[in-house]
């Protein structure tokens, strides 16, 4: 093979850097996989976070309150859905 100027050209000796360093190819292709899977996990316990806090947004809503009551009056309380041993859950606000 030659170049445009006509001088030989050397032929490529064992491909492209990853081929010639297959344990440096395969180390980067674990460290590529687990950064994506980190990257999900955050990125899908965010979503999760989002929609639980979004799920309690109208109970925790005081717009509409009255500001006349005495301190500390319970305004608002709702079950938290899960069991209590010798006792009730609510949420309170």
């Amino acid at each position: 093979m030659r170049n445009a100027n006509d001088v030989p050209v050397p032929p490529r000796r064992g491909g492209g850097f990853f081929s010639r360093h297959p344990g440096i190819r395969n180390f980067s292709i674990f460290v590529l996989i687990v950064v994506l899977v980190v990257i999900g996990l955050v990125v899908n316990s965010g979503v999760k976070t989002s929609q639980r806090q979004n799920a309690l947004r109208p109970f925790y809503d005081t717009s509409r309150l009255h500001t006349a009551g005495p301190l500390g009056e319970v305004v608002r309380s709702q079950p938290l859905g899960f069991r209590v041993d010798d006792g009730t859950a609510l949420r309170i606000l």
